[in-house]
C-alpha cells in the first residue's frame, strides 16, 4: 500500500492502464492497445486485459498476437451473485480494477473504447479523479476506502442498477442543472461519482477532470 509521503514520488513507472474487453468488443479492445503501443511514453507501462468468458480461444491468440504488450487475464463473474454476468450493468468494471489494484500502486482503469492521443504528455494526469469511463486509482487507504465502497454497491443488487437504470442519459439536462438530479442513473458511473461526491465534501472539483490525452472510439469492427 502507498504511503502518504509516497505519493509524491509516483510516475509512469509505478502505473499498470487496466481493461476489460467481452467478445462483442473485442475490435474496440485491439484499437485501443494499438493506440496505447505507439504511444512513447508507455512503452514501460504496465498493460493489463481481462477477457470476459465468451471471448473463445482463437480470438484470445488474435488478440495476443495483435497486443503482444498485454498480461492477459481471465475474469470470471460465475463466482459472484448471478446479476454480477450483466454486462449491461457494468458491475464487472470495479472488479477487475479492484483485482488490478492488489498488485499496482497506481491503477488506470480504462473501458475498451478509451483511445491514447499520440503527442499527449501523460505526465500531466493529476492523480485519484475521475471522468467517464477512465478512472484513476490509488493503491493508498483512502483509495481502498472508495474501492471497497463501489465494491459494495457492484455486489448489492439494487445500488449499483436500481430501477429505472440506464446509459441513456440525456447530457443537457446535467449540464444545464448540475446540481439537481437529472432522472438518469448510469450504473457504475453514477454509482463512483456519488461515492465520490461525499468523500469530497460535496465538492466535484476535487475528483472530475478533463484530459485532452484520452478520447472514446466505439464501434464493433475489427
Amino acid at each position: 500500500m502507498v504511503k502518504d509521503d509516497e505519493r509524491v514520488t509516483l510516475g509512469l513507472k509505478d502505473l499498470a492502464i487496466v481493461t476489460s474487453t467481452s467478445l462483442n468488443h473485442m475490435g474496440e479492445a485491439i484499437r485501443s492497445c494499438d493506440t496505447f503501443q505507439q504511444h512513447p511514453q508507455l512503452k514501460n507501462v504496465t498493460f493489463l486485459m481481462y477477457l470476459h468468458d465468451d471471448v473463445p480461444s482463437e480470438v484470445r491468440i488474435l488478440y495476443s498476437k495483435l497486443c503482444p504488450v498485454a498480461k492477459i487475464f481471465s475474469l470470471n463473474l460465475k463466482k459472484y451473485p448471478e446479476y454480477v454476468e450483466d454486462l449491461s450493468q457494468y458491475r464487472f468494471k470495479s472488479i477487475y480494477q479492484a483485482l488490478a489494484l492488489h498488485k499496482y500502486k497506481v491503477v488506470l482503469g480504462m473501458d475498451s473504447s478509451v483511445r491514447f492521443v499520440k503527442d499527449a504528455n501523460l505526465e500531466t494526469i493529476e492523480l485519484m479523479e475521475f471522468q467517464g469511463g477512465v478512472v484513476l486509482w490509488i493503491n493508498t487507504e483512502n483509495g481502498w476506502k472508495i474501492m471497497k465502497k463501489l465494491l459494495h454497491c457492484a455486489l448489492k443488487k439494487d445500488c449499483m442498477a436500481p430501477i429505472g437504470a440506464t446509459d441513456k442519459c440525456n447530457g443537457s439536462e446535467i449540464t444545464v442543472h448540475p446540481n439537481k438530479f437529472s432522472g438518469c442513473h448510469r450504473f457504475d458511473q453514477s454509482a463512483i461519482n456519488l461515492i465520490l461526491f461525499e468523500e469530497a465534501g460535496y465538492r466535484s472539483d476535487i475528483f472530475q477532470w478533463q484530459y485532452p490525452g484520452l478520447y472514446v472510439e466505439r464501434s464493433e469492427k475489427l
